[in-house]
């Protein structure tokens, strides 16, 4: 009887200490995933000047390659405020989330 109490005892304290080991990662992944998220919202619209930048950088006209440069950017946009807005949702699923970076996965 002595030896099953032991080892419920041991049992218990060996789960408690892996839920709370669960727990440090889930706040860890809570708060990475939503830093994360908040920089990609924040840094969306700067996308536009990066890619009308790439854009001025390549050969051809120059009125074609701004529109082009302003039509990726906007796109860009799009995709890293969705990506920030997934990393806002899927943060309080627990478990270590990668979603959908853009790359690069944030901008600053």
């Amino acid at each position: 009887m002595k030896k099953i109490k032991w080892g419920m005892f041991l049992a218990v304290g060996l789960l408690i200490s892996a839920s709370l080991h669960a727990e440090e990662s889930y706040h860890s992944n809570l708060e990475r995933d939503l830093k994360r998220g908040f920089k990609n919202i924040v840094s969306a619209p700067l996308e536009i000047p990066i890619g009308i930048q790439k854009a001025h950088e390549s050969a051809g006209y120059p009125v074609v390659r701004h529109v082009e440069g302003v039509f990726c950017g906007a796109l860009k946009t799009v995709q890293r405020f969705g990506s920030g807005v997934w990393d806002w949702i899927i943060a309080w699923i627990p478990g270590k989330q990668e979603g959908l970076p853009p790359n690069p996965a944030t901008l600053f």
